[in-house]
């Protein structure tokens, strides 16, 4: 619904330092022509991920566009997105916040907002926004299957109950990846990004057996990550940034969605606008995962065969 998606743009007042600034609401970029616009990266690195599928669209809307993100997303920006010839790409600095610049400025969550809203029919969306490497191209025989049960970490509790609802109990994926390994001769990855997340016993006990491998040491550089990404035939994941890097990069991912999830999912189907990469297996009420499994299940057999 369009018109109650302009009430999301009220978000962009949640933190306290937009009330100390008597001038931040009427800086807001609401998609008018500006000389000079900041978009800053403002929540989670996953939505950072995918609104910067719109860059083209708002580059063509301003003269300028500064275009400031975390420094762990900087080198995937610089090196995998062709970006636009009046936008310049910076550093977030918490000395000098973007947003007290002076320039039109705006969060990169509310772009699409700020575009006209959220839907199929947004034709300024670029559904493969991050070029893949050339060296990504893999010449082996075993599929290599990239999985993350867990949303990542947060401070403020409404985000940090939100990412617990979506994560999957590993239980679901333990038997799996030792039938993916016999059944299709399967190397299986975990790409967990979170340090916070300490493995179980039970990731210990597939990574003692040689069955689970783990290839990201860090969570720092998204680059590096995406480079590791790129090795994968095809990723399993809960919704986290995970699931936007794939679509974003084009490579294969089956996402596992509680019921309900994020609107932007959508409430039913396994496709998704934003992403043609992406296959969507669902939870039909919540924490129903094994029905999702089973659904994820089809599409991980419809692609190795």
């Amino acid at each position: 619904d369009r018109n109650a998606q302009q009430l999301l743009l009220s978000g962009a007042g949640i933190e306290p330092f937009s009330w100390a600034d008597s001038n931040f609401f009427s800086r807001i970029w609401r998609g008018q022509y500006v000389e000079e616009l900041v978009l800053w990266h403002d929540q989670g690195y996953g939505d950072a991920i995918q609104n910067l599928a719109w860059i083209e669209a708002v580059s063509q809307r301003v003269g300028r566009l500064r275009l400031f993100v975390r420094e762990s997303l900087m080198r995937v920006v610089q090196e995998r997105i062709s970006l636009p010839t009046n936008c310049k790409v910076e550093v977030m600095n918490p000395q000098s916040p973007p947003w007290n610049l002076g320039s039109a400025q705006l969060g990169l969550w509310f772009v699409p907002l700020a575009l006209g809203g959220w839907g199929p029919e947004q034709t300024a969306l670029q559904r493969c926004s991050l070029s893949r490497s050339r060296y990504a191209v893999k010449q082996v025989k075993s599929p290599r299957i990239g999985l993350v049960w867990m949303a990542g970490r947060h401070q403020a509790p409404q985000p940090e109950l939100a990412a617990r609802l979506r994560d999957l109990p590993f239980d679901h994926l333990k038997h799996r990846v030792s039938i993916w390994t016999q059944r299709f001769q399967a190397k299986c990855f975990s790409l967990q990004l979170d340090a916070d997340h300490q493995p179980d016993d039970s990731v210990s006990e597939l990574v003692d057996q040689g069955l689970l491998s783990t290839p990201l040491k860090t969570s720092g550089d998204w680059l590096d990550t995406l480079q590791v990404v790129e090795t994968m035939d095809f990723v399993l994941t809960v919704d986290t940034a995970m699931a936007h890097l794939c679509g974003a990069a084009g490579i294969p991912c089956v996402v596992l969605l509680n019921a309900p999830c994020d609107w932007r999912w959508g409430q039913s189907g396994d496709r998704t606008f934003l992403y043609d990469s992406i296959r969507l297996a669902r939870c039909p009420v919540p924490n129903a995962w094994d029905q999702a499994m089973v659904a994820a299940d089809r599409w991980i057999a419809e692609w190795i065969s």
